[in-house]
Formats: C-alpha cells, structure tokens, sequence
C-alpha cells in the first residue's frame, strides 16, 4: 500500500455496519443508485464516522470473494488504516463470482480524518485464487462513494481497475493537473507513487533479435505473453470466452476436414461465404457478378477497407506511361487526360511499396498502379491499369476495353496488393501498434486524475490484450497471415519495415491526410463516405478534446508548464516510436521508381514537447480518432469486402499476365488459391469483423472518470454530436443501394478490441 504515515496518522478503524445490494443498470453511476442508509444509532465521543459504498463492475467475474479485501481512506488529518472487508462482499454463488453488485459500510475512526482525499482498495492474496488471469481472485470496481458524516458531504471517487491477487489501487477524487495540487502532499504523494508502480507493471518491451527489429511501434514488454499484462489490459471474463471461440465457430460453419484441392468453378467461393452467418452480410458481394464491376472497384476504393491510399493525380508518374488515346473513350465530358487531371476528377493509386517483395513458393505478386476517374454519375471508376512498376512490353497497361478477362484479372491482381497493403500498414501498424504504443506511454507518465488521462484511457481498453493476440496466432512467423498470403514470411517482413519507414502518425489525423492526399473536395471526389462520416467524428472528438482541456489550462503556457503532459509526450516522442532506417531488400531487380532505402525519424512526427493548448488537443483527438473511427473504418468491413476470395485473393498462384488476351476463365480459376488457403482467408475475414458482446460504442461513451459537473455535460455534448451524426449517415444512407456503415456511431469501438 501507499505509505502517508509521514504526512498524517493511522486512526484505529473498524467496521459498524455493512449491506451488500444488486443493481440492474446498464450505465450505473452514483446518482442512480438508492441513497445511503445514515445509521441512527448514537456516535461515541470522539469518533468519526464514514459511509463507502463500493460499486462493482458489471462484467462478469468482477467481484470477489477473497477474503483479503480491503480499503483504506486517507484524508487530510489521518487516515483509516486497512479495513478488511470479510464476508461484506457476499458476492461468491459458489460456482463463479457475479457483477453488478455494490456493498455499503458504515466504518468508526478513532479521530476525525477530514477532508477525503484518497481511496485504496487492496486485494491481499486469500485463500481462493487460480493464478494471474481474470478467472482468480481479482476484483473489479467501478467507483466507491464516501460519505462524510462529520462534513454532511458525499464524494464520488472513480476507480475503474481490476485489482488482482497481493495487488491495490488509489484513487482520488477530482480531475486534476499537477498544478492544481500542488500544495497537497498527500495527492502529490499518490501521483507520483501511482506512476512509479505504473512504470514498473507497463514496461517497454526491448526487442534483442536484430532481425525482429523492423521499425514498428515498441510494444509492450509482456509482448507475446497474454498472463504477463497487467490486469486492466488483459480481457475481461466475457471478452475472452468470445474471443476464444469466434475462430471455432467460423471454422465449424466451413467444414475445415472437407477443405482439400482446388476449386473448379467460382461458386465455390460463392458458397464459402454463405456458410458463415457472421456477421451478417446485407448486399453480398458475388451477388449478380457485382464483384467485377467497376463501379464497385472504385467503391472498394473510397469506401472499402482500405479508403486512405487515393490520391489525386495532377500529373502522370513516369513510370505510367498511360496516353490520351488510350482512355479518352472513358472519359464522358470531352476533355483531354491533362484537362481532367486540372479538373481534379483524376485520380491514381500506386502501390510501388509492394514491387520486389518476396512471395511463398507457388505464390505471386505485384506493384500496380492504378488511374481512376470521376465520370458524369458521380462514379469513380478505373480507366487503366498497371500491374508491375517498370513500364515494358512485358507489362501492359490494361483498359477496360480489354476483353473482360483481361481486365477483371488485372483488377483482381491488384486487390490482391491492395489487400496484403491494407493489413500490415494500414490496419496493423496506423491502428494496432499505434495505439498500443500511445497506451503504455500514457499509462507509464499520467496519473489517473489526470484530464488528459481520463480522455484517453477510454480509447486503450483491450488494445494490448487483442495485440499481444494477434502476435501470438495472426502476424507471427508462421502464422495465419503467412498461411493466407502471397508475401507470407519474408515478403510479410519486409513490407512492414517499409511500410514503417514512411509512417508518420498524422496519417490518421483526416483531415490532414484529405488535405496531402488531395482528396478533400466533395465536389470534385463526391461519394467518399469514409472522408464525409470520418471528418465528422474527427470534429467531434476535437470538440470533445477542446472542451474538457480548455476547464484545466487557460492558456498555452499553462500547457507548456504542465511537466506530466511534457513527459508523456517525450516518452512517445523518444521510446513509443523511435527512429529507423531499413535498407530495402529485393527479390529480383530493384527499380528506378522504388525508393530502396526508407526511414523514419524519432517521434515519426508526434513532438517532443507539447507548446500549446491547440497542439494538445490535436493529439488527443488524434489518439482517440485513431483507435476507434480509423479502426473501425479499416477493420469491420473486412468480412464483406474482403472474404469473396475472387474479388480480393491474398495469394495467387501465378504470376501477372504479361500480355493481353491470353487469359482464359480457366487461367483465372487457375490463378486461386488452394481450398484450404481460401478457407483460412474467408474464416479469418470473418472471425477480425465481428464485434464483442462487451464493446462499448461512441454513442454509449461513458463519462467514467469525469465526476466534475463541467466535464460530465462535456461527455453529455459528445454523445448528443454522435446522435446527431448517425442521424446523418441514416439520412444519407437511405436511398444509397449499398449502404456506408462503418462509422456510425453506433458501430464504432471507442478502441480496438479485434
């Protein structure tokens, strides 16, 4: 425990009375619960009485039957020493524990504490506990209130932790910068020892292997051991029993001991799909051919799973050598390429990070380029097509005047790129190991009383759980994703450390991503879904941001003197993302168009220090953005767009075409992977975008740790903006044929979970 002793004394305390109760509430808080019952009976001179009432969570496994309990009150004259709580949590049914529970006490001092300043719950290691996980001893508490007789006050003190076995936890109050207590040893005293535990529970993993070093975020020293997280990080009983069986049931509805050999026809990818029944899939894909269309091409684009790598193209790369006689009967306005590219209805994806990357035996890739148009239905569209970055006769540009073939396997090559781009860098490193890595600078430099911790610990729940996870079963060597793709093991490798080397944090700000992109005109790039929803919520976090940090700091020099916000900032800028430098590898010749050494400075472009008010709301809507709008826009559409293996196979099995017209319906079929590749391919799609029974949506933000009547109607706003914005989106989505739901608030994680 945290030793006050010598600020204020220890008053001998015991326990008077006690009552445990159930509450049925969704969202509970202090004031939906019943009043405390005062006691009546007399008060013996020259003691103190306290009122606690301590409200459990309400996921399952999080009470306790442990009888090592116990809390501790500190205030400003003394504190109450441990009391132990035995047989006062009578939450144990004898087959489990069960949540939403609170218990109420009435303790007697031997002195006046005064003014209420910290709250500890400990669990000493009792009798019943089956080790570190959430199914032991530990105990989950949302908040305790303390009812000050002697001052006829009533404070509610947020918690929000798992204590586990021989573990404690203080809490205070008030949300609070260190300025704001900076006469107050004893508040002084429980940030700084709060951070000092915190610093030892959320170490830096430092990666030994040099080969293992390949740019990413640093993680999290537990790494690939789930049991070493700290216990606020690990699942909860309820999260895990999903998690675990989501991958049994995807396997279950596909029959994995039938999967053998190749496929003779494509509805046989058809009826993958149709075995799983999750998540539900309103306009599939394969349905009435829609997959090789291009309109649903440039829609996958925009508003598929991957809608941040378009960019408008001003001017043709050297290395695309596509001609105005080539596309100008895909053009409908009677423009030239060169006018419609000043017009800004010409845009272009170039994949040129994929070229050279090494692929399985059996397995292909490519580096394509792609132009895209914006034609007179407000419809973009692909007008050509280049599957390798060296312009040659041997790589071709394919239109779609081409015979139909042709041009669906050219558009299906390069979903393939697409695909295997959007997961390692788009969807893991911007989303993933991002926001693990802000999570444990955080947890490791703020307290929880902090403003600027209350914002953001919401958007960290479950991340390092989920990613220590998928380091274990989905991106390790061996794993599924080397199983599922073209560039499985080495080629995987080296795409991340490339993708690593152009990071910068400010690609999921966007705003700022729109704006380098060029892609932020509704009028000349109309039907960009994920740019409209996304710029929305973006405003709405940063208004979010802006008004519960304009309550702490007036202006930017009390931001600058904040020395806790400034050493959370430099442990990002120096230890969450660090500098790097990689040397591209080659499987075959290099190319003139491909950078072939990439790198990235230290911070990749998060500050050092943080010198005003508008920078730190920036990056608190950028850390909040990020790891629930960017996810959910690059993860939960997986299943839909991604699991029909034709329109999105992550391998193939030959090489590009390298002339027209040589392709058959046979050479396509012939070009999917195996059964049983498609089978993990579709079970894995399905399994990363299903939601938990647990999540918690944007629109049913909780205030959690905000007590204080001004930052309470803050979240009250926010969540009025999030009804306001699904009621846009349902708006604009009505006459829409297939509908942009992603980012309704309603289907948007406050954090990353899957």
């Amino acid at each position: 425990m945290t030793d006050f002793s010598d600020i204020v004394g220890v008053f001998s305390s015991s326990v008077f009375s006690r009552e445990s109760r159930d509450y049925e509430q969704e969202d509970v808080d202090a004031a939906s619960l019943p009043e405390f019952r005062i006691p009546t009976a007399a008060q013996e001179a020259g003691k103190s009485r306290y009122g606690i009432r301590i409200v459990t969570g309400m996921q399952k496994g999080s009470g306790t039957n442990d009888s090592g309990v116990y809390v501790t009150i500190v205030g400003s004259k003394g504190s109450s020493g441990k009391i132990y709580l035995s047989g006062s949590l009578s939450w144990f049914t004898g087959s489990g524990t069960r949540s939403r529970s609170y218990d109420d006490l009435v303790i007697e001092c031997c002195g006046d504490l005064g003014q209420v300043e910290v709250v500890e719950l400990g669990n000493d290691k009792g009798w019943w506990s089956t080790g570190s996980d959430l199914m032991g001893a530990a105990w989950y508490v949302d908040f305790v209130v303390i009812h000050n007789f002697q001052q006829k006050q009533e404070q509610e003190y947020p918690c929000y932790h798992w204590i586990g076995d021989g573990d404690y936890v203080t809490f205070t109050a008030n949300t609070t910068t260190l300025k704001d207590v900076k006469g107050n040893k004893i508040l002084r005293r429980q940030r700084q020892r709060q951070i000092e535990r915190r610093q030892d529970d959320y170490k830096w993993h430092v990666e030994t292997d040099a080969k293992m070093e390949w740019g990413l975020p640093t993680v999290i020293e537990a790494n690939k051991n789930y049991f070493a997280l700290p216990y606020d990080e690990q699942f909860s009983t309820t999260k895990a029993i999903d998690f675990t069986t989501d991958g049994v049931k995807a396997a279950a509805a596909l029959g994995y001991t039938s999967v053998s050999g190749s496929a003779k026809d494509l509805s046989f990818y058809d009826d993958l799909v149709k075995q799983i029944h999750e998540p539900p899939v309103k306009k599939p894909i394969y349905e009435a051919g829609r997959w090789t269309s291009d309109v649903e091409f440039g829609r996958q684009i925009l508003n598929g799973v991957n809608p941040v790598i378009v960019e408008r193209c001003n001017a043709l790369p050297p290395n695309f050598p596509v001609t105005n006689d080539m596309v100008k009967g895909f053009m409908c306005r009677g423009l030239s390429l060169d006018e419609e590219m000043k017009a800004g209805r010409v845009y272009i994806c170039d994949l040129k990070v994929m070229h050279g990357l090494k692929c399985k035996e059996g397995s292909f890739g490519c580096a394509p380029l792609c132009l895209l148009y914006v034609n007179s239905c407000d419809q973009l569209v692909p007008i050509a097509m280049q599957l390798k970055q060296d312009p040659g006769e041997d790589n071709p540009i394919f239109l779609p005047s081409d015979n139909w073939i042709d041009w669906v396997v050219s558009k299906m090559y390069f979903n393939s790129a697409f695909g295997q781009l959007h997961q390692m860098s788009s969807h893991y490193l911007c989303c993933h190991a991002t926001m693990e890595a802000y999570c444990v600078a955080t947890m490791r430099t703020l307290p929880d009383a902090h403003p600027v911790f209350k914002l953001l610990r919401p958007a960290y729940r479950y991340t390092c759980a989920i990613n220590v996870n998928a380091r274990l079963s989905l991106i390790n060597p061996g794993g599924v994703i080397d199983q599922v793709w073209a560039i499985g093991g080495e080629g995987r490798q080296e795409l991340v450390k490339r993708a690593c080397g152009v990071y910068r944090v400010q690609m999921t700000n966007i705003k700022r991503s729109m704006e380098s992109r060029g892609v932020g005109d509704p009028d000349k790039l109309p039907n960009y879904y994920y740019r409209d929803d996304g710029v929305k919520l973006w405003e709405a976090f940063e208004s979010y941001a802006r008004g519960i940090l304009q309550l702490f700091y007036k202006n930017d020099e009390d931001v600058k003197d904040d020395h806790e916000v400034q050493k959370w900032a430099k442990e990002v800028h120096n230890n969450a993302f660090p500098a790097y430098s990689h040397k591209a590898q080659f499987a075959g010749k290099t190319s003139p168009y491909v950078p072939t050494e990439f790198s990235a400075p230290k911070g990749r472009g998060f500050p050092k220090s943080i010198d005003s008010l508008d920078e730190l709301v920036e990056y608190c809507t950028l850390i909040m953005f990020t790891g629930s709008v960017q996810h959910s826009a690059v993860n939960f559409g997986q299943f839909e767009n991604l699991a029909f293996v034709p329109n999105c196979p992550l391998s193939v099995s030959k090489p590009p075409p390298s002339k027209k017209g040589e392709m058959s319906y046979q050479d396509l079929l012939s070009c999917m992977p195996s059964k049983l590749v498609s089978f993990l391919h579709v079970a894995t799609t399905s399994m990363l975008s299903q939601h938990s029974p647990d999540e918690i949506y944007l629109n049913q933000y909780k205030r959690e740790r905000f007590t204080e009547k001004e930052t309470v109607d803050h979240v009250k706003k926010f969540l009025d903006k999030m009804e306001d914005i699904s009621t846009d989106i349902h708006v604009r989505n009505k006459p829409l044929d297939i509908k942009y739901e992603w980012l309704l608030p309603e289907n948007i994680p406050q954090s990353i979970t899957i």
